[in-house]
């Protein structure tokens, strides 16, 4: 499975790492793109491939003020590989 996900990416919510996906790519690759092919004909995803976790970063070292953080949204890494 080549879909140019970084393998230090964090863990979505499903906590399936890049390298883990990597590793098991020769058992996973055909399945996983059958679910591909599937979910761009049908026009849909699955729910958890929708998911994020929700992690507030400071934008600067006042991070006690709740203005100054920003969202970063941590997906799946298999979801991450079908927007590719």
């Amino acid at each position: 499975m080549r879909c140019g996900v970084k393998l230090n990416k964090s863990l979505g919510p499903d906590k399936i790492s890049a390298r883990l996906l990597k590793a098991a790519a020769p058992i996973t690759a055909r399945p996983l793109t059958n679910l591909f092919d599937m979910s761009k004909t049908r026009g849909c995803m699955p729910t958890v491939w929708k998911t994020a976790n929700i992690i507030p970063i400071p934008k600067c070292a006042r991070a006690s003020e709740p203005k100054v953080l920003r969202p970063i949204a941590l997906t799946s890494i298999v979801s991450k590989c079908v927007e590719h």
